[in-house]
């Protein structure tokens, strides 16, 4: 896998989802979707939910007015802004945040 390059969207928050608080959210392009269809296959993900390419800023149980204000300072600075995604990592993620632990990282040319 190459890397690639990303637009990203806006800087905004799905409200009560703890690992979305806030997030910078990707233009979906055929390469991106090509990228997801892959990682689906090779980890047996086929009925996962739609995919919606982001980037994630914060995790957290933030307030209303506080995720706004975050995304306020941060949406000016990144909205319409391009992202290379160059690295690859695997996660463990069972447990709570704290306990994740990186599995591998791939660099990607």
């Amino acid at each position: 896998m190459r890397a690639l390059s990303a637009e990203i969207r806006a800087v905004t928050s799905k409200e009560l989802l703890y690992f979305q608080c806030v997030f910078a959210l990707l233009a979906l392009t055929e390469e991106l979707s090509a990228a997801h269809y892959c990682a689906k296959q090779a980890f047996n993900r086929c009925h996962d939910p739609e995919f919606m390419p982001h980037i994630s800023l914060v995790y957290g149980d933030l307030a209303q007015e506080t995720q706004q204000e975050v995304i306020a300072e941060l949406g000016p600075r990144f909205d319409g802004t391009s992202v290379k995604l160059d690295r690859l990592q695997l996660w463990d993620t069972n447990g709570s945040v704290e306990d994740w632990q990186l599995v591998h990282e791939l660099e990607l040319l």
